[in-house]
């Protein structure tokens, strides 16, 4: 049970849509191992969650922040609003999620279905399910996505306590949608 991730959104998806599979083939191709991106996986897990309206936030530049957007948009996903520049370092202590949530929660408009969270560099999990609870939709996190995404690829999605999201909480029966 081995397998590659590229854990960086930016990284992976700075060249627009179809870039990541295409990444996804050269790591594969030189380890022989299973591979994800960041970015794929965040496709992957908005699709097993059923989300098509995204509210996006990330920590980015206006203008990394907006080729987020157009690979989003490329992929299929209706973006309901996007907000950028956050300054990652009030997160810096250990589990310090509260800053974030404080900032995304009150900015997430009615008709987003989900929220998408942007960078590698936001370290914690543990503050997916609490803003998830405070929202009242679906969280994916670049980093919860790379995790379970390539736990989904190498048949080790138990791996992953249920309760961490409603992302881990997805039914072998709905991974069918996951791209």
């Amino acid at each position: 049970m081995k397998g590659i991730a590229l854990g960086c959104t930016g990284g992976s998806f700075v060249e627009g849509a179809g870039y990541d599979e295409s990444v996804v083939k050269v790591m594969e191709e030189a380890s022989g191992l299973p591979a994800v991106t960041t970015s794929g996986a965040v496709l992957s897990s908005l699709r097993a969650l059923g989300v098509r309206k995204i509210a996006v936030f990330t920590p980015y530049d206006e203008w990394l922040s907006n080729r987020l957007v157009k690979f989003l948009q490329g992929s299929g996903f209706d973006i309901a609003m996007h907000a950028f520049g956050f300054d990652l370092r009030t997160t810096l202590e250990d589990n310090c999620w509260e800053p974030l949530n404080d900032w995304v929660a009150p900015q997430v408009p009615n008709d987003a279905d989900g929220v998408f969270i942007s960078c590698t560099d936001f370290g914690w999990l543990r503050g997916v399910a609490p803003l998830e609870e405070r929202i009242g939709r679906p969280l994916v996190t670049s980093n919860l996505a790379t995790l379970w995404h390539l736990l989904q690829t190498v048949n080790a999605a138990d791996r992953l306590p249920a309760n961490l999201s409603r992302l881990t909480e997805v039914s072998e029966s709905r991974l069918s949608n996951v791209g």
